[in-house]
């Protein structure tokens, strides 16, 4: 376009002659149409449909979040802990 052209600024001026350029060499390669491509339309877009809320009941939370008491029956899983608190009081007298 003859008055676009007017108002572009020297680096886009110099955008679209390395563009023209780097499409003649494709066309001498045999590699494109020698028409200029025009610029593709997009196809529009479907607007999204919107997802129903879920209830906060079905929601994981954690029981932390939910002010609950962790479930604790005092069974040692292993002995790898205990050894650690051993070891622990032996180094240092508990304090008080």
């Amino acid at each position: 376009g003859g008055a676009a052209m007017d108002e572009l600024s020297e680096y886009e001026l110099q955008r679209l002659e390395h563009i023209r350029r780097n499409h003649e060499m494709l066309v001498r390669l045999g590699l494109v149409d020698p028409t200029p491509a025009a610029p593709q339309q997009k196809a529009p877009r479907k607007p999204r449909t919107k997802l129903p809320p879920v209830p906060p009941e079905s929601l994981r939370r954690s029981s932390r979040v939910r002010d609950l008491k962790p479930e604790y029956t005092k069974e040692t899983i292993d002995q790898f802990g205990d050894d650690l608190d051993r070891q622990a009081a032996r180094r240092s007298p508990a304090k008080k």
